[in-house]
């Protein structure tokens, strides 16, 4: 096999590690997601009886997901049914 040959295998498989690695490592866009304020707006049924519920499946069970996106922004997450709701 030729030194081109050998090159361009080299250049390829560089590309697609590369790929991979944005695609795996790369954050989600979290400020596409609704402030609290927006989220309830939006969702009138969410916020009921002095609790926030999940839009999609109405659990009241919501964490905050603090250190998975950093820059201080936290996501706020059903637990039932894993749907991201808003941030903060």
């Amino acid at each position: 096999m030729s030194t081109e040959y050998w090159i361009i295998l080299l250049l390829g498989l560089s590309n697609l590690l590369c790929i991979g690695i944005i695609l795996i490592w790369h954050p989600p866009r979290v400020t596409a997601l609704p402030t609290f304020d927006d989220y309830v707006v939006k969702h009138a049924c969410a916020k009921e009886q002095g609790s926030t519920r999940c839009f999609k499946c109405g659990s009241t069970s919501i964490y905050v997901d603090w250190k998975a996106f950093g820059k201080g922004i936290n996501v706020h997450s059903c637990r039932h049914c894993g749907s991201k709701l808003y941030r903060s």
